[in-house]
């Protein structure tokens, strides 16, 4: 696979909930799983039986530091690392959407199906989506493979298929000339995240 990104290593994680819930949350969490592997291995009168609770702290330290020799030492094994490449979001879109493209139909007269433009036009998305993922994560030397797959999966369905470009704008921003940016959120659409600054400059009016 090319572009791998490690999705599990280095995401930024985010708090799920503001102000205190989300401690209060782990606490409780903690909390139950305490339990429930205090009355398995360590309470004399729970599931292990052993005769001290000692025994049964020990028993749990030792499948920890198993763990932790898997991943530090071993490097998952018996597991593959490959997992950790195919984990991201992302990478499972692309590969999905790419396992079924050669079986979706051009047009469709079932409502709801998806056919080959949609999923091409998606793909370009999630394309350009990996290409700013792996500059975040420090492989900006690997992103623009990434951006030539979001061209070639646009150029598919606006000069490859039975779609095409709009030529013409319309509504009240008509008249305006656009500037076309590699972002999802509006605080992202700043100079940096043009398609002209990365390389990649768009002629015509829609793209």
């Amino acid at each position: 696979m090319t572009n791998p990104l490690p999705y599990l290593e280095q995401r930024k994680l985010v708090k799920r909930w503001s102000g205190p819930i989300a401690p209060i949350a782990n606490l409780i969490f903690t909390l139950i799983l305490f339990a429930i592997t205090w009355w398995i291995f360590q309470d004399p009168r729970g599931v292990m039986r052993f005769y001290t609770p000692y025994v049964g702290y020990n028993y749990c330290r030792w499948w920890l530091i198993i763990l932790i020799w898997m991943a530090y030492i071993f490097d998952f094994w018996p597991f593959k690392r490959k997992w950790l490449e195919t984990a991201h979001p992302l990478q499972k879109g692309i590969d999905e959407l790419e396992a079924a493209l050669n079986d979706l139909p051009e047009t469709t007269n079932s409502p709801g199906r998806l056919v080959r433009g949609a999923a091409q036009h998606n793909l370009c998305q999630l394309y350009i989506d990996k290409g700013v993922a792996l500059e975040e994560a420090g492989q900006g030397g690997e992103a623009p493979a990434a951006y030539a797959k979001a061209i070639t999966y646009g150029n598919d369905v606006i000069d490859g298929s039975v779609y095409g470009l709009m030529t013409e704008r319309f509504g009240s921003r008509k008249d305006e000339n656009p500037d076309f940016y590699y972002a999802n959120i509006e605080s992202q659409q700043t100079p940096d995240h043009l398609y002209s600054a990365a390389g990649y400059p768009i002629e015509g009016i829609i793209y």
